[in-house]
């Protein structure tokens, strides 16, 4: 396949999605758009992938240290990819970066350097809600440095918001999070918020429990 774009290119950057489909599947990518009010510039895009079943946000960026704010989404870094479907946030990723926000998460470099990290949220199975007396919160994460991560949280334990903290779940077994901010929220209708800094891992799955 050969593609060329006639004209300027540097500050004008266009971007290809190919999607394989054939032998009896059907194309899942209804519509491709550039991201709304991003000004056209040689050292951004962004494009909203949109399919039958879920949203991708799409990033990419030359300057690591520069804040791009749109659509609801504050990402710092090279590359990164929020999704969401039709119950609402799935997944944070990105590819090296230092920074990406979306509907409540958070995932950001912990020491300010350059990170690849992904945050994903599954609903828990009732057979895997709790272990060892800890809550599974649905979302795991993968990085190759320490990261912070800010996770919306409905607190259903009788647990005093205050008194909350935040494990990791690895093969290892459960390692308690640093840094840890639980703020409850304004009302029943509100969830509340859980900051924590975790270490690097490869699927680590996280888990609310009560302090020791």
């Amino acid at each position: 396949m050969l593609v060329r774009q006639t004209g300027e290119a540097w500050n004008r950057p266009f971007v290809v999605i190919y999607e394989p489909f054939g032998n009896g599947t059907e194309s899942l990518i209804k519509r491709v758009r550039r991201i709304k009010d991003a000004p056209a510039s040689g050292d951004f895009v962004g494009v909203v992938i949109e399919q039958a079943s879920r949203t991708d946000f799409v990033f990419n960026a030359t300057d690591a240290d520069k804040t791009h704010d749109y659509e609801g989404v504050q990402f710092k870094g090279i590359y990164g990819v929020v999704s969401a479907d039709a119950n609402g946030f799935r997944h944070l990723y990105l590819g090296t970066g230092k920074s990406l926000i979306a509907a409540g998460h958070r995932l950001e470099s912990a020491s300010g350097e350059l990170v690849k990290a992904s945050l994903t949220y599954e609903k828990p199975l009732a057979t895997n809600a709790v272990k060892d007396g800890r809550l599974a919160t649905g979302y795991a994460y993968s990085s190759d440095k320490d990261v912070t991560i800010r996770i919306p949280w409905e607190n259903v334990s009788k647990v005093a918001f205050n008194d909350l903290t935040v494990f990791v779940k690895t093969s290892a077994g459960f390692v308690a999070a640093k840094e840890i901010l639980a703020v409850a929220g304004k009302n029943e209708e509100t969830p509340g918020v859980l900051t924590a800094r975790v270490s690097a891992a490869v699927n680590g799955e996280l888990y609310v429990g009560e302090k020791s």
